[in-house]
């Protein structure tokens, strides 16, 4: 009989290496061999295969199947649980979240990171250490990529005091990632002193780490240490001389030194933001709205509102988000009702951070309403730059509604965009709208198909039709782009016209190649139906 321990560390190197199917296969064999065994030492193996198999799955996308897997894992009597097992539940809990993460189910994904934590961090087995720092990273980078950059330093540092002083690899290497998670975050909050601290950090304790993982978190953090000293020389020295400037500036006439004052006032801010003095810019910015707000020259007032759009910016924080709302609606207050199309688009502009602000936040009836206001004031405009915000507004609302599940409310807004665009083939800016609009529709339409695939099949259909004629309206009126055939090809296949489906795949595919059906059968889970184990089969085969 094979030993299964040397059997599922051949699997790993096999799926480390690529080769899913190969890993998968040594997986079932485990499986089939030692499945009934009750042994602690077999049970591990059998685990250990189940862990592996369910990472597999997940490479290739094939999600539901790697959530089954994981949950028989995670559904194990407690009491029957020895500690060499406890660990492996924490990993599959981990690996459950970055499954549901990639099926963009992101409160479940963080809530079960909170559950690892909660169930393993009083733990004093060193080794369940490292599956609780594997999901603190996992939600620093989650809130991360959601641009929640004080919530993710947060996670960042309580991953760092757990980590801190062992010698058990998997932790060091949690450690590296989090010290260089920490130093990233707290230059995208525009503290690049203590940036530049944490960067110098992680390279004096892990300079010499013989571990390549390590090795390459030191090389980032060394380059981003690099390009953010660049960066701090470079704004200290036009810092200095745009205060020269402003003590004294030229100009032909006072109303020209006005002009050019406000406008080096606004670039000292900034330069006063990337060197991490955040009180300083903010009095400057304020500096500019007190002097030019009231300015009869337009130039003047722009250099006021571009202002109270960037204080609003940079006072965006959950710890006191309404300093940030407040600015956003003095902007609105000062010039919400200027004729001018330059003060109305940043007005519009305003109100769309706002909206994205409070998505933050998570407050969505005040985004809707924001976004509502922006459309009341300027849905009329259908030009410019006016124009332009409006269909920003338009397409962030579609996003919104179907986030909520208003389907048809967000097509609507979709397709706002397509009529706005209709006569803008010589207008690049407009046909990336029309592009972007309806692909979000047929995205929309495709996904809510699916959900109602095994409980309203008639109307599941009705809307693949619909998504159809939207990648079909793609291909007619567009450049015609290998997703977008892909796209066809997938919903031609729903529909049950197969030869039509695989003609429109091999055509993505002469087109982009294997980098784009592997990118595509890894997001064909979301959600998951039936069918798409067949589909899979008929673009490998293609």
């Amino acid at each position: 009989m094979d030993d299964p321990k040397d059997l599922v560390d051949e699997a790993k190197a096999l799926r480390a290496q690529g080769q899913h199917d190969e890993a998968l296969a040594i997986c079932d064999e485990v499986l089939r061999q030692f499945g009934g065994e009750r042994t602690v030492a077999i049970r591990v193996q059998v685990v250990r295969a189940l862990l592996t198999k369910a990472v597999t799955l997940t490479d290739q996308g094939r999600f539901e199947e790697a959530l089954s897997l994981l949950d028989q894992i995670t559904e194990q009597p407690e009491e029957s649980l020895a500690p060499e097992l406890q660990v492996l539940v924490a990993w599959a809990l981990v690996n459950k979240a970055d499954v549901l993460g990639q099926l963009e189910r992101h409160a479940e994904a963080l809530a079960l990171c909170d559950q690892v934590v909660q169930l393993f961090d009083d733990s004093g087995e060193e080794v369940l250490r490292a599956p609780v720092t594997g999901a603190l990273l996992y939600k620093a980078r989650t809130l991360a990529a959601q641009e929640r950059f004080e919530d993710a330093y947060a996670f960042y540092e309580e991953l760092i005091l757990l980590a801190d002083g062992s010698d058990e690899p998997s932790l060091r290497e949690a450690l590296g990632w989090g010290l260089l998670g920490r130093a990233a975050s707290l230059w995208m909050m525009k503290r690049a002193s203590e940036a530049l601290v944490g960067y110098s950090d992680l390279v004096e304790r892990f300079g010499d780490a013989p571990e390549p993982e390590l090795r390459g978190v030191v090389a980032q953090a060394l380059e981003n240490k690099k390009d953010l000293e660049q960066e701090l020389e470079e704004a200290s020295e036009k810092l200095e001389e745009l205060e020269a400037y402003i003590d004294d500036p030229d100009g032909a006439n006072a109303l020209e030194r006005q002009k050019r004052t406000a406008l080096a006032l606004l670039d000292k801010a900034r330069l006063l933001t990337s060197l991490g003095h955040r009180q300083e810019a903010l009095s400057t910015l304020d500096e500019v709205v007190q002097v030019y707000a009231e300015a009869p020259q337009l130039e003047l007032r722009l250099r006021a509102a571009t202002a109270l759009l960037e204080s609003g910016l940079l006072l965006e924080s959950p710890a006191d988000p309404e300093a940030a709302l407040s600015s956003y609606d003095e902007l609105v207050q000062r010039f919400g009702i200027a004729r001018e199309e330059e003060l109305r688009a940043q007005v519009a502009q305003g109100l769309l951070r706002k909206s994205a602000f409070l998505s933050r936040l998570n407050r969505p009836e005040e985004e809707l309403a924001v976004l509502d206001e922006l459309l009341r004031w300027y849905g009329g405009a259908s030009d410019g730059k006016v124009g332009t915000e409006v269909l920003n507004a338009l397409l962030r609302l579609g996003r919104v509604l179907a986030g909520q599940q208003e389907l048809e409310a967000a097509l609507e807004a979709y397709e706002s965009v397509v009529l706005r665009t209709l006569d803008s083939k010589r207008d690049a800016q407009k046909e990336g709208f029309a592009i972007e609009a309806l692909t979000l529709a047929s995205i929309a339409l495709l996904r809510e198909a699916k959900y109602l695939w095994s409980e309203d099949p008639e109307q599941a259909l009705t809307l693949l039709e619909r998504a159809q004629e939207k990648v079909e309206d793609l291909l007619e009126r567009h450049e015609v782009s290998a997703t977008w055939l892909w796209s066809a090809g997938y919903i031609a296949f729903l529909l049950g016209k197969h030869e039509e489906a695989r003609a429109r795949l091999r055509e993505a595919l002469q087109r982009d190649g294997e980098e784009l059906r592997q990118a595509a059968l890894k997001e064909l889970g979301i959600p998951p139906i039936p069918e798409d184990a067949e589909f899979r089969a008929l673009a490998l085969s293609v």
